[in-house]
C-alpha cells in the first residue's frame, strides 16, 4: 500500500457579510453556517494503474465550534482563485459545484484551544479527478440547532499549518487490452499496418500502457 500526500495552493475564507473583502492572506478562517466558507485548492497528482482505497482531507482545527456539521463539496473550477471575494465566489464558482462528499466532520460542542487535525473521508470526490490542476474543494457549515451555533477555527496555509489531501492507494495489475485489429489475422508485411485495441484498466485510474507482445514472422528460408 503507498501513501501520497499532496498539500493545498491555496486556500481562503469566504464571508457573505463581506461580500467584497478578500481573505486569502489571513491565518486562520471560520466555517460558520450561511455566513462563512472556506476554499481550498490542489493540484492533484497524476497517478496511473492505481485502485485508490481512500482519500483523506486533513485541515487543523485550532477552535471547533459547536452545533454543526462541516461537508466538503467538489467544484469542477479549475483555474486560480486568487484574490477572490464572496461576490466573485457566487459569480463563477458556486454554480459549478458538482457533489458532496459522502463523509462529514461534527462540531458538537465548542472547544477553544482544541489545536489538532481532523479529516474527512472525500474518496468519491478523488476518483475520476488525479491529474486536475486547481482542483476546488469547499467546506461549508450546517447548524444542528437553532441556538448556541459557533464557528470552527481552521488555519490555513500561512498560519502555517497547509491543508492537505492523503491518498492510499496500490498499484493494479494491468489487465491485457481487448484487441479490435488484427486478430488472428495473416497480412501482408507490405504497406504501413495501424494496430487497434482497446485498454481494460484494473484499476480506479486509466491504463497507461500495456505489453501485447506482437512480433513480425521471419520469412521462410
Amino acid at each position: 500500500m503507498a501513501v501520497t500526500n499532496v498539500n493545498a495552493v491555496f486556500d481562503a475564507m469566504i464571508a457573505s457579510k463581506e461580500p467584497d473583502t478578500n481573505y486569502q492572506n489571513i491565518e486562520t478562517m471560520t466555517v460558520f453556517p450561511n455566513r462563512n466558507c472556506a476554499v481550498i485548492q490542489f493540484h492533484m497528482p497524476k497517478l496511473e494503474e492505481i485502485n485508490l482505497s481512500s482519500a483523506r482531507l486533513f485541515f487543523y482545527v485550532q477552535n471547533r465550534g459547536g452545533n454543526q456539521e462541516i461537508s466538503v463539496t467538489l467544484c469542477d473550477y479549475h483555474t486560480s482563485l486568487s484574490g477572490m471575494t464572496y461576490k466573485t465566489y457566487v459569480a463563477y464558482v458556486s454554480d459549478t459545484e458538482i457533489l458532496e462528499a459522502e463523509d462529514i466532520y461534527t462540531c458538537s460542542s465548542l472547544v477553544y484551544g482544541y489545536n489538532a487535525w481532523v479529516s474527512i473521508d472525500i474518496t468519491n470526490l478523488v476518483i475520476g479527478h488525479l491529474g486536475e490542476n486547481y482542483y476546488t474543494l469547499i467546506l461549508k457549515g450546517e447548524a444542528l440547532a437553532s441556538t448556541n451555533i459557533y464557528g470552527t477555527l481552521i488555519k490555513t496555509i500561512e498560519g502555517g499549518f497547509t491543508p492537505y489531501i492523503s491518498l492510499t492507494y496500490d498499484y493494479a495489475t494491468p489487465f491485457k487490452p481487448k484487441i479490435v485489429y488484427p486478430d488472428g489475422d495473416a497480412l501482408s508485411n507490405s504497406g504501413n499496418l495501424t494496430f487497434r485495441w482497446t485498454y481494460q484498466s484494473g484499476g480506479t485510474t486509466p491504463q497507461a500502457k500495456f505489453d501485447l507482445q506482437w512480433k513480425m514472422q521471419s520469412a521462410a528460408a
